[in-house]
C-alpha cells in the first residue's frame, strides 16, 4: 500500500509540474498493479481531459465513480469531460450530483453555471455563480463568469463591475481583460475596449477570440487595416469557425472590398448556413454592389432565421426602395409592419410635455441620430442643421455616434443647447 501511495504521489507531482507524459506513465504503473485504484483512474482521466482526449477521460472517470460513487470530485471531473464533448444536460447532471455530495464544491457550482450559460439559461447561471461567491468572495473565475451571465441579461454596468473585481484579484487574468473589452465596447466605450483587448492579447497572443473581438472593435473605430490583420489571425488560428469569417466579412465590407466580402460571407455560410448575421452582412455587400434584388433575398433569409434582427429589417426596408420587383405599396406595407413591431409598443411611453406653448417663443428642435458623422445621412440632414435661424430656433442633437469624427464636431458646433 505504501508503494502504491508513493507512486501515485510521484505521478501527481509530475502532473502538477506539467510533466504530463511522466504523470501518465506513473498513473498507469499504479493501475497495472491495482486496476481499481479510484484515485489513479480519476487523475489519469483528468489528464486525458486536459490534453483533449475527452472520450478516454469519460471512460476512466466513469470507472473511478464505479469504485467510489460518493466522491464529489469524481462527478465534477466527469462534468468537465461531458461539457467538452458538448453533452451539456449530462454535464449539468454530473455537477448536480457533485453538489448533492458536497454542497460547498466551488468548482461544481462554477462549472454548472458555465453550462447554464452555454444553454442560454443565464438567470440560473447567475444563481450558481452567486452561490459560489457567497462561499468564496475572491473566486476570480466565478466573478468573471458572473459578469458574462449578467451581461447576457443586458445589465452592462453590473457586468463591468464584476469583470473589474475579477481583475483586481488577478491582474493577469486574460479572459477577464477580454470580457471587460466586450462590455466596454457594448457600452460604447470603444477605445477603452480596444485597450482591454490588447491587454488580453499581451497575456495570450494566440487567442483567436481576442483577435476577432479586437477586429470588431477596430471596425467600429474605423481602423480597418488594423482590423483586417487581427481578423485574418483569428481565421488562420481557427479556420473552421464561422464567426471569424463573418468578422473578416465586416472588415472587407468596411473597406468597400465587396467581392471579397461576399466570398467571406459565403465561407461563413458554408460553415454555418443558419447564421442570420452572415445573411444580413451578405445583404449589405449586395447593396454596396448595386444588387438590390440579391440584397432583399439575403435580408429576408436573415429575418426568417431571426425575426428580431432589427438591423436586417431596417436594411430590408432600405433595399426595397431600389428593388424593381417591389411596388411602392409593398414597400410601405413593410414599413407599417416594422412600426407595428418596434414603434407601436412604445406609444404607451409617450408623456405630455409641460413646455411653454407660447406662439412667439423660440422653438426648440431635437434631432436624434447615430449618423452625426461622415455618413451619407449626414450629408442629407447636415445642411438643415447648419442653416437653422439661431434667432428663432434652439437646436439640440442627441447623438448615438460611437466614434466621433470631424463631421461630429461640426454638428456639435451647430447645436445651440
Amino acid at each position: 500500500m505504501t508503494e502504491v501511495l508513493e507512486a501515485l504521489t510521484a505521478a501527481l507531482v509530475d502532473h502538477q509540474a506539467g510533466r504530463l507524459s511522466a504523470a501518465e506513465a506513473g498513473y498507469r504503473r499504479v493501475l497495472a498493479g491495482e486496476p481499481d485504484n479510484m484515485d489513479a483512474l480519476h487523475l489519469l482521466g483528468a489528464l486525458a481531459h486536459q490534453v483533449g482526449r475527452h472520450d478516454v477521460a469519460l471512460e476512466l472517470i466513469g470507472r473511478a465513480i464505479g469504485v467510489g460513487p460518493g466522491v464529489a470530485d469524481f462527478h465534477a471531473s466527469r462534468g468537465l469531460a461531458l461539457k467538452a464533448l458538448g453533452r451539456l444536460p449530462e454535464a449539468a447532471e454530473s455537477y448536480r450530483r457533485a453538489l448533492e455530495l458536497d454542497g460547498d464544491h466551488l468548482d461544481a457550482l462554477n462549472n454548472l453555471g458555465t453550462v447554464r450559460t452555454a444553454q442560454g439559461r443565464h438567470a440560473e447561471a447567475e444563481a450558481c455563480f452567486r452561490r459560489a461567491l457567497a462561499r468564496q468572495p475572491d473566486f476570480a473565475e466565478a466573478l468573471n463568469n458572473l459578469g458574462n451571465a449578467v451581461m447576457a441579461q443586458g445589465r452592462l454596468p453590473e457586468a463591468e463591475a464584476s469583470f473589474r473585481r475579477a481583475l483586481d484579484l488577478r491582474p493577469d487574468y486574460r479572459d477577464g481583460h477580454l470580457n471587460l473589452g466586450n462590455v466596454l465596447t457594448a457600452r460604447g466605450q470603444v477605445d477603452d475596449g480596444i485597450v482591454s483587448y490588447r491587454r488580453a492579447l499581451a497575456l495570450g497572443p494566440d487567442v483567436p477570440e481576442a483577435h476577432a473581438s479586437l477586429a470588431n472593435a477596430l471596425v467600429t473605430a474605423g481602423r480597418l487595416d488594423e482590423a483586417e490583420a487581427h481578423a485574418r489571425r483569428a481565421v488562420a488560428a481557427e479556420p473552421g469557425r464561422a464567426e471569424h469569417y463573418l468578422t473578416l466579412s465586416n472588415v472587407l465590407l468596411g473597406q468597400s472590398r465587396l467581392r471579397e466580402a461576399i466570398e467571406s460571407c459565403r465561407r461563413t455560410l458554408a460553415l454555418d448556413p443558419d447564421s442570420a448575421d452572415a445573411h444580413a452582412t451578405l445583404g449589405n455587400a449586395f447593396i454596396g454592389r448595386g444588387e438590390p434584388e440579391a440584397a432583399v433575398e439575403s435580408y429576408r433569409r436573415a429575418l426568417a432565421l431571426r425575426p428580431d434582427l432589427a438591423r436586417a429589417w431596417s436594411n430590408l426596408i432600405f433595399a426595397l426602395d431600389f428593388d424593381p420587383r417591389v411596388t411602392a405599396g409593398e414597400a410601405f406595407a413593410e414599413r407599417r409592419r416594422f412600426n407595428d413591431r418596434y414603434g407601436r409598443p412604445l406609444a404607451a411611453e409617450i408623456r405630455p410635455h409641460a413646455n411653454n406653448a407660447a406662439r412667439d417663443r423660440r422653438l426648440r428642435i431635437g434631432y436624434v441620430s447615430p449618423d452625426f458623422r461622415e455618413h451619407s445621412a449626414a450629408m442629407v440632414f447636415g445642411p438643415v442643421l447648419h442653416a437653422h435661424d439661431r434667432e428663432r430656433f434652439d437646436v439640440v442633437c442627441y447623438s448615438g455616434v460611437l466614434v466621433p469624427d470631424h463631421e461630429t464636431a461640426r454638428v456639435q458646433a451647430a447645436a445651440t443647447a
